[in-house]
């Protein structure tokens, strides 16, 4: 951004980010108007703010971005994909890198500016039920053929408008109202369990967990932080006591008949309650039949790795339907996940995007967290819900991708000054509470 845009200025264009995060268009594929308006402003801001861009961990995001980039293109080309399949796959990155170099461009200087982002990220999540609608519920009313208006239900709408709502009583009230916050973590966690949303349940669960911490044992938390064992074993248990809630709820039909039939199909199932996301068991024979160079943007299931799947984990009924569907319209390679995604449709380069940031996302919650205090509860309501879908849920939300890489980007250079400055004067400011303000 221009160096005359006041810090107050910055505010209401960091409001706009977020208001038209949400609020869907249709170009090339479907984006948000964000995204339609950063990718044409982000390479006069990028040639401005590349001074500081360059002196953070954004440096090398874009650096592997770039890579994935020129294997989408590379892959395309030699797997043939159709003009329209290899624009909308390939055009997301160039979408990423605009929001990501606008959403630094806003937030380097002050990261407590996010706040603006998150409010205005809520507001175009009501706008999104009504108008400019996302492009998913769009495409299952054009699946089942029922009008939107009917299939707006808790799991395809209002849990997500809901979580952008706790966003923001999480990242204005948690400083000064941090009990308040942890009450109402702990209470919509439970909604979101009794609407058998088991994602939301366990990330609300584990946020007011660590917004709690925060608080009352911020010395425990970073024992959690610095002992990488501890923390895997605090997280399976945290994980494992939530699915024997959900256990018992759904088995004592609290969560309702469908959500009863779902558990229990899901049960039967080689691999428990992983059923509901097999898609990885797809991604793994895609992968290893070309691990390198992928099979290109959209991909067809050609091979029936979807087939294979449930053949895998021993569900012949739905094998056969799968191979009957497959008879009429090839489908899409089965990924559903950021990784696996990248990885099936663009080869190795692909994949090792996302690796690179899930390290990263590890090191800011081990080093970084921790610092602007005001922020950690709503760090962690982003984080762990960025962690899952990276390896759970199809490639989507880059405003709020930019957001995460920002925030990764300038805290772990506040950290890495930090221990430059502990080694020159032989004194340590780690655990000193930070402002999200960065003086270069």
């Amino acid at each position: 951004m221009s160096k005359g845009i006041t810090p107050q200025n910055k505010s209401r264009l960091a409001f706009l980010f977020g208001l038209g995060s949400m609020t869907q268009i249709r170009i090339i594929g479907a984006m948000g108007i964000t995204e339609a308006v950063c990718v044409f402003l982000s390479p006069f801001v990028f040639v401005n703010i590349w001074p500081k861009l360059s002196r953070t961990k954004g440096r090398k995001i874009l650096l592997f971005m770039l890579l994935w980039f020129l294997s989408a293109v590379l892959t395309d080309i030699y797997r043939k994909s159709s003009w329209d399949d290899a624009l909308r796959g390939i055009f997301v990155l160039p979408f990423l890198f605009g929001v990501f170099v606008i959403a630094f461009a806003l937030l380097w200087d002050d990261l407590m500016r996010i706040r603006w982002m998150v409010m205005g990220m809520a507001v175009s999540g009501i706008i999104s039920i009504y108008y400019f609608r996302t492009q998913s519920l769009i495409g299952r009313a054009a699946e089942t053929g029922m009008p939107v208006e009917e299939i707006i239900d808790f799991k395809m709408v209002y849990a997500g408008v809901l979580m952008l709502i706790i966003g923001v009583i999480t990242v204005f009230l948690h400083s000064r109202r941090p009990m308040l916050v942890v009450f109402i973590l702990l209470g919509a966690s439970f909604i979101y369990l009794l609407q058998g949303y088991r994602n939301g349940f366990l990330t609300l669960l584990l946020c007011a967990g660590g917004a709690w911490l925060s608080t009352n044992r911020f010395f425990a938390l970073r024992k959690l932080q610095e002992n990488a064992l501890l923390l895997v074993s605090i997280a399976a248990i945290g994980g494992i006591m939530a699915m024997e809630i959900y256990t018992y709820s759904v088995q004592r039909g609290w969560l309702g008949e469908s959500e009863l039939a779902k558990y229990e199909d899901q049960t039967d199932s080689s691999i428990g309650l992983l059923e509901g996301r097999a898609q990885f068991i797809a991604s793994m024979f895609a992968i290893r039949d070309s691990p390198i160079l992928g099979h290109g943007s959209w991909a067809v299931d050609r091979k029936g790795y979807g087939a294979d799947m449930f053949r895998y984990i021993d569900d012949k009924d739905k094998m056969e339907r799968y191979n009957s569907l497959a008879m009429k319209k090839a489908p899409w390679i089965p990924t559903h996940s950021h990784l696996w995604q990248a990885w099936v449709w663009h080869g190795f380069l692909g994949g090792m995007f996302w690796i690179y940031i899930f390290v990263l996302i590890v090191q800011y919650l081990k080093t970084g967290l921790h610092l602007c205090r005001p922020l950690i509860a709503y760090n962690l309501l982003l984080f762990i819900g960025a962690s899952w879908d990276l390896f759970f849920s199809p490639f989507s939300q880059r405003p709020r991708w930019a957001m995460v890489f920002t925030i990764i980007a300038v805290t772990l250079t506040e950290v890495e000054r930090r221990k430059r400055v502990a080694k020159l004067k032989g004194e340590s400011d780690i655990n000193s509470p930070w402002s999200g303000i960065w003086h270069l």
